[in-house]
This record gives structure tokens, C-alpha cells and sequence, in this order.
């Protein structure tokens, strides 16, 4: 028993003599574990619990009692049973060690170089589509193939170029042989290829050239949505309108709704691309918005781009510049593509301008609309009183004038009507700066506005703010805002008096909350205030038959080297309709309409006034608007003006009795809507 118990020291003098060999690491490495595992398990295996040795039992002396040899074995079994679990976890605690001093030797001791990860495509992710409010798709994905190469692959750059140049006429093969023999593993040869390009590449059979599956943005409508929607660059990556408005949204996959309707937009652009052909202008604006959310359903910049080509005319425009940088200047408005009615490298820069939004204007008379709202709210005014227009009004050294006066008192009517600078002015004072400043602050006039694309303009405001600003405030000059700060302000004076801000996303409800700026009494009066402009004043050109319409005039001198040019004016009628249930506002803006030979500079009334009528004659069927009788005695009730406008005797110097507007109608210029 003790020669059997002796066998373990066999395995330990076995340790201790491969331990002799160098270093303990070298010593564990030394020792033959296969052959060691494979014994103690023989061994361990077929172990005779018996007090004779291994090697024999010396059967002279006789065996042991049977009882003492059972509790002996037993003992000796739970002993060798103890001794292997021992044994197992000593080894391996030693083969954890061991691997743990290879991996010290590794990190520590030895320099190691990592081989260089290569460089391949990056995939381009799918956006979102961007659809209209009818669900008709303005942006979408085409899966297209890019070609890529590594150079450090290419034996001869000059024969791949020369090779691919012939196949790929719109690369240039020096810029590619230089790209080609760049020290870099990856560099970008074509993006989007079509599939004929693609084959011509692939028979050319040139190492080191690769295909990768690409993504290209496409724009079913082109430039009927050029402003608004935008486009991506090559990678695309949102650089302008809802498409940079809106990149996280879109690049995570997810589709946006726009509350566009692309049947109105392409109406309104098409009567705005006739105006400005027709008076020579630079450019122009078409707005539309519903008035009972803020909803902005048609918006239109001229000129505009085709953004399916935007990438190639940046390209050609930069030169050796960077497309995508070039594109990504669009939210300043510095630069642009080709625009489609200019010319010159000044107009090149204005095609990607959004004037709608990012442009900031002096509105004119239509700002009016405002001073005589912002009157009766404060109840210091009523329809039937007058005001004096009877000669200029002077501060300082400015004089303020009618361009066509009527040298008499005017009515509240009259005053709109005949777009008097004397009359609105005479207003704002009464209702003085801080009431006006407020005023303009609900509207939305005096802060930047929050819309889903970058490319907004900053309103311009007088500051200090004195009484003189009050007075030009008051017709629209010496203050600046964009146009659709424009159109909303005009929503809430028809819609029953309240602002919604302006959106281009479709809203989940008809009608949705917003802020009460003027009572629903107010509202009404401006209502047929602005029915009246139409039916009997400077907006006669914007009537349509069957469906009331409401507006006002406005033509303002545009601003140039500190002055103001006579002859370059922004001609503008803003609407709404039906002005007797009030849907959608509009604005119509043309900038710098040249005027014939021999004639007076095209106004508000002549050149803006008459789009507005188209449009409204081609969206009503599209809008649902059904055609009413405007001599409904419901109707007329709403919206016609008392024929007695003065309530109060009448000072010496007024034409005898209360005059209607339609008595004057007789002296109207059309100048008068300045």
C-alpha cells in the first residue's frame, strides 16, 4: 500500500526533473503533456484497491482480514480520487498561466506589425422619399453602380485612363491618370454610371477598377419642386430644401410628406413663368397657404434648376472645385447652377436662391392691410371714419405723399382702395409705435421663421424704432421681410384673426390650434375691405367670376446703393379666396417688370394682379371650391361695404355727402396702388 501511495512521487520527481531544464517556462514547455495526461488516466483508471503493490503482492505472508482490506481500499479510493482532482486543477491553472505569459511576451516584449486594414466603398444608404400631400413621390432612389479604383493595384495608370476615357467621354483622362497614381488605396473614378456605361467599364476587363452598388437621388417633377424639395449631393447627403432640412430624418429611411400639392404647384408656376417672360423681369414668387393651419400647399421660386442635373452644372460652374462643396453654399443663396431665363455669372449664382423664403423685401402697400387692421383692433378707427389726405405729411426732412393724391379726406375704405401713403401713416401714428411694434411681433414679422428647410431669411427691422419708422412701417418701406412672413400675416387678418405659423409638412388635422391676434369682427371688416380692392379698386385684374376674391395691391421701389431705383420695382398682389369663406391666401410677387416703350412701369396691379386671377381660375376645380353667386343676398352681406362711410359730419373741406368708393372710381390711375 505505501509502495502504491509512493507512485505520485514518481509524477512529482518527474516535474522536478523537466524543471531542471532552464527556466520554468522552458520547463512546462519541455514536459511531454500527451504523454503524461494519457498515463494518469490509464493509471487512475484501472487502480487496484487492494493493499498489494502494483508490481505484485507477496503472497507469503498471507492476505489482510476482509474487513480491514474494505475500509483500506475505500480510504485509498477516496484518496486517489482527491489526489486527481487536485492534480487536474493544478494543470490547469498552469495552462492558464501558460497562455497568459505567451500573451505578456506578445504585447510587452515583442513588436509586432499590424497589417493595414484596405480601403473599399463606402455604401451609400438609402434615403426616405419625399412625397406630396396626395402621396405622389417628388424624391426617390435609383439603384445605380459607381466606379472606384485602388492605385496601388494599377500598373499604368496612363494606359487604365486612356482606356476608360474612351469609354466615359465625360471624364477628363489626365485629371484620371493623376488620380490613378495617387498613393492613396481608394479613390472614387465615376459616380452613377448608367447601365451601358457600366458594361462598356466591365468588358474593358482593367485590374484594380471596381463596381460598387450606389444609390443616386432622383426627382420625378424636376424644377416644379426645385426650391422646396432640394437635393443631395453624390453621397447623398442633403444640401438643400427638405432634403438638408429634414438629411437625419431622410438618411435614417424613414419618408416625409410635404403638404405641397403638386398640382398646384405646377399651376402657379406656369402662370408665374408667363408674367415674367411677358414683363421681362428677373424673377419672381408664387405662394399659396391654407388658412385655417398654416399649411404652405404650392411655394415657387424664378428662376429656378432641374435638381436631377444640379450636380453636373455645379461641376461645370466650379471648375476644379469641388461639386459638393459648391452645393452646399446653396443656404446663403452664393451659389447655384445655370438658372433657365438668365444669364452671366451673376445669374448663374441666383437659380438656387430661394426668394420665398431666404429673400427679405420691402412689401409696399400691401403692408397697408396691416396698419388698417392693426386700427380698427385697437378701436380708435371704425369703417366710417375719414382721414385727412389733404396735402404731405413732413418729418424732418422727409416728406410723406401720395403718388397720385386725392388732396381731400379719405374714408378707412378709401384709404386701402387708393393704397394712400397720407392716410396710412395718419393711422399708425394714432395707434403709435409699441401697439404697432406688437402688432407685427404676433404676425411673425419681427423674428426669423421656423420652417423645415435652411434656407430663411432674417426679417430687417428699423432700430431705434421712432415715430418716422412708424410712418414708412406703416406702407411697407423701411422694414423687410420675406414672403411667406408675408402670406401668413395676410391668413390671419381673413381667416377669423388668428396666426398659425407656416409649415411644409402636411398636418395630421383640418384645422389646428393657433394664436388670436385680431377679434373675428376685425377679420370681417378687412375681409370686405379687401373684396372691395378688387371689386372696385386697384386689384379690378385679379377678379374671377364665380369665386370672390380679396387682395391687395402692392409696388415697392426696390432699394440700390443706399437709395431707391424709380425704374426697378417688386410688383406684388397678395389674395385670398374665397374671400367669403376664406381657404387659401396667396401671394404673387414680380421683381422688376420692365415696362413698353412709351408706358409706365408695370404695378402691382397690372403685372401681378392678373397671375393671381389665372391661378385661382385653374386651382379652384383642383381645390374643390365649388362656384358661388356672388349677388347672394348672404353673400353681399358678408362682404360689401355700407354705402354710407361716414357716420360723422364731414370737415368744410370734403366733398359734399358720404361718397362711396365706386363715386371715385372715375379718377382712379392705376400708379395708385404704389
Amino acid at each position: 500500500m505505501m509502495r502504491r501511495l509512493g507512485n505520485h512521487g514518481n509524477y512529482a520527481g518527474h516535474y522536478r526533473q523537466a524543471g531542471r531544464a532552464g527556466t520554468p517556462f522552458q520547463a512546462l514547455m519541455g514536459i511531454n503533456w500527451h504523454r503524461l495526461l494519457q498515463q494518469i488516466w490509464r493509471r487512475g483508471r484501472n487502480w487496484q484497491l487492494t493493499v498489494s503493490s502494483a508490481r505484485g503482492t507477496d503472497r507469503s505472508h498471507g492476505s489482510a482480514p476482509v474487513e480491514l482490506q474494505e475500509k483500506l481500499a475505500e480510504k485509498l479510493g477516496e484518496r486517489v480520487m482527491q489526489g486527481r482532482l487536485k492534480f487536474l486543477s493544478i494543470l490547469c491553472t498552469l495552462a492558464f498561466s501558460l497562455v497568459c505569459l505567451r500573451l505578456v511576451a506578445l504585447m510587452v516584449f515583442t513588436s509586432v506589425e499590424e497589417p493595414k486594414a484596405q480601403t473599399v466603398a463606402a455604401v451609400v444608404q438609402k434615403r426616405g422619399d419625399i412625397v406630396d400631400r396626395n402621396g405622389l413621390v417628388l424624391a426617390t432612389n435609383l439603384q445605380t453602380t459607381s466606379l472606384y479604383a485602388n492605385p496601388k493595384q494599377i500598373r499604368d495608370p496612363a494606359v487604365t485612363a486612356s482606356k476608360l476615357a474612351s469609354v466615359l467621354p465625360q471624364v477628363n483622362g489626365d485629371a484620371l491618370k493623376k488620380r490613378l497614381s495617387d498613393s492613396k488605396g481608394f479613390v472614387w473614378l465615376v459616380r452613377h454610371l448608367t447601365p451601358q456605361e457600366t458594361d462598356a467599364v466591365n468588358r474593358l476587363g482593367l485590374p484594380g477598377v471596381y463596381f460598387q452598388a450606389d444609390w443616386r437621388r432622383t426627382y420625378p417633377f424636376g424644377d416644379d419642386v426645385a426650391h422646396l424639395v432640394g437635393l443631395s449631393d453624390v453621397d447623398n447627403i442633403g444640401v438643400a430644401g427638405i432634403e438638408k432640412g429634414m438629411d437625419k430624418q431622410l438618411a435614417a429611411g424613414q419618408s416625409v410628406q410635404l403638404a405641397i400639392d403638386i398640382r398646384l404647384q405646377h399651376v402657379v408656376r406656369d402662370e408665374l413663368l408667363k408674367a415674367i417672360q411677358a414683363y421681362n423681369a428677373v424673377g419672381g414668387i408664387g405662394l399659396v397657404m391654407d388658412v385655417r393651419n398654416g399649411e404652405i400647399v404650392s411655394m415657387v421660386s424664378l428662376p429656378d434648376y432641374d435638381p436631377n442635373k444640379a450636380g453636373e452644372l455645379a461641376r461645370m460652374n466650379a471648375g476644379a472645385a469641388s461639386a459638393a462643396k459648391l452645393l452646399t453654399k446653396v443656404a446663403n443663396g452664393t451659389a447655384a447652377p445655370t438658372p433657365r431665363m438668365a444669364s452671366g455669372k451673376n445669374a448663374q449664382k441666383e437659380a438656387m436662391f430661394n426668394r420665398a423664403t431666404l429673400g427679405v423685401y420691402e412689401m409696399g402697400s400691401t403692408f397697408k392691410l396691416f396698419t388698417i387692421a392693426s386700427g380698427l383692433e385697437s378701436g380708435l378707427f371704425k369703417l366710417s371714419d375719414v382721414v385727412d389726405a389733404t396735402q404731405a405729411l413732413r418729418f424732418g426732412r422727409f416728406t410723406i405723399s401720395d403718388f397720385h393724391a386725392k388732396n381731400r379726406w379719405l374714408s378707412i375704405p378709401e384709404v386701402l382702395m387708393y393704397s394712400s401713403n397720407i392716410g396710412s401713416a395718419r393711422i399708425a401714428l394714432a395707434v403709435g409705435r409699441e401697439r404697432q411694434q406688437e402688432f407685427f411681433k404676433q404676425l411673425g414679422f419681427l423674428a426669423k421663421p421656423q420652417l423645415q428647410i435652411p434656407e430663411v431669411g432674417q426679417p430687417m427691422t428699423p432700430n431705434p424704432w421712432r415715430d418716422i419708422n412708424t410712418v414708412t412701417a406703416s406702407y411697407g418701406h423701411g422694414m423687410a421681410i420675406s414672403p411667406v412672413q408675408l402670406v401668413g400675416g395676410v391668413s390671419a387678418l381673413v381667416n377669423g384673426g388668428v396666426y398659425h405659423p407656416a409649415t411644409f409638412l402636411k398636418t395630421d388635422q383640418a384645422l389646428s390650434a393657433g394664436t388670436q391676434v385680431i377679434s373675428a369682427k376685425t377679420s370681417a371688416a378687412m375681409r370686405k375691405l379687401m373684396y372691395a380692392v378688387v371689386t372696385d379698386g386697384t386689384g379690378s385684374r385679379a377678379n374671377v367670376a364665380g369665386i370672390p376674391v380679396g387682395g391687395k395691391t402692392g409696388t415697392a421701389e426696390k432699394s440700390m446703393g443706399g437709395g431707391y431705383a424709380g425704374h426697378a420695382v417688386l410688383a406684388s398682389f397678395v389674395a385670398a379666396f374665397p374671400i367669403n369663406n376664406p381657404q387659401y391666401a396667396t401671394l404673387i410677387l414680380v421683381d422688376e417688370p420692365k415696362a413698353e416703350p412709351g408706358r409706365d412701369t408695370p404695378t402691382g396691379g397690372m403685372a401681378a394682379a392678373p397671375v393671381v386671377h389665372n391661378i385661382v381660375r385653374r386651382a379652384a376645380p383642383l381645390l374643390n371650391i365649388m362656384p358661388v353667386d356672388e349677388q347672394d343676398p348672404l353673400i353681399q352681406a358678408a362682404l360689401t361695404l355700407p354705402n354710407g362711410l361716414s357716420s360723422t359730419p364731414l370737415p368744410d373741406n370734403m366733398p359734399n355727402g358720404t361718397l362711396t368708393p365706386k363715386a371715385e372710381l372715375a379718377s382712379f390711375h392705376p400708379a395708385d396702388d404704389r
